[in-house]
């Protein structure tokens, strides 16, 4: 009897979060108003951080990540602000690997809602946020899948929102891009 003695690669998901520097985008870039031409991003803008790569990750917490993946991996990606959103806001909405397509896979958007996503309370006993109230959110990211070895940039692209004289709207201020690198092994 012959044995097969290949071994199958776990697929595996590569969380990638970017946390935008808002203040430093709006004092530096200006506004921009056309979501086709995104404003290209220094490395200082942003601090990212990645879970689940496949080997260390270089960069982790400043603008300059790097990381390895495998064929068939995912790498997901979302951002928000450095306020979580409740002030300035960060809408991811591109992801794009190089032109050429030959390390990933085109880009597929993901939006999903969680009817009970907990947020803190602001009516707890201790003041503290405990226990939490449940309310519906939505998220969403982008991903691309590995499919050959290699080196490539991953761009992705968001829309900033500030918050509006009134405390309580965001509205848009521009479009921005950013790349980091990622080493298909």
């Amino acid at each position: 009897m012959e044995h097969d003695t290949s071994i199958q690669r776990v697929q595996q998901h590569i969380n990638v979060l970017i946390v935008v520097d808002t203040d430093t985008i709006i004092a530096t870039y200006g506004p921009n108003r056309d979501p086709s031409l995104a404003k290209a991003l220094s490395h200082d803008d942003t601090i990212t951080m990645c879970t689940d790569a496949r080997s260390k990750v270089h960069g982790q917490g400043t603008g300059k990540l790097s990381f390895n993946a495998r064929v068939h991996d995912v790498v997901s990606i979302t951002g928000t602000s450095g306020s979580a959103n409740s002030q300035d806001a960060v809408i991811v909405y591109s992801l794009a690997p190089p032109a050429d397509g030959h390390i990933f896979t085109p880009s597929q958007a993901a939006f999903y809602a969680r009817a009970g996503a907990v947020e803190p309370n602001p009516d707890s006993p201790d003041r503290n946020g405990l226990p939490p109230v449940s309310k519906e959110a939505n998220f969403s990211n982008f991903s691309v899948t590995a499919k050959a070895p290699g080196v490539a940039p991953l761009t992705f692209a968001f829309a900033l929102y500030t918050l509006a004289d009134d405390g309580e709207n965001q509205t848009l201020f521009g479009y921005y891009a950013y790349h980091f690198s990622v080493t298909v092994i």
